[in-house]
């Protein structure tokens, strides 16, 4: 049975380019569990380099139902790493 209030589904996938510069690139997929559509909602970048905390990050969201106030939190937590990322590369 479905929570009403953990309305949208996560699922992160992993993007890779030949030559890429950052370890861990792609997308979550934000799956809207009230829909009838079969695809998702909305897509979320994000960038990390360092592997430890892909996998700290992904662990805790991945295949994940939450409510709006999580989803926004992921966004938040994700942008943050994007930014780092992006530093980082500009070494």
């Amino acid at each position: 049975m479905k929570s009403v209030n953990k309305k949208y589904f996560l699922n992160f996938v992993e993007e890779f380019w030949q030559g890429q510069l950052i370890n861990h690139l792609g997308r979550v997929e934000v799956y809207d569990e009230t829909s009838k559509k079969p695809y998702a909602k909305e897509e979320i970048r994000f960038a990390f380099n360092d592997t430890k905390e892909y996998w700290k990050v992904r662990e805790e969201w991945d295949f994940k139902n939450v409510n709006e106030k999580e989803l926004s939190k992921l966004k938040r937590i994700l942008k943050k790493y994007i930014k780092k990322a992006e530093k980082e590369k500009n070494k």
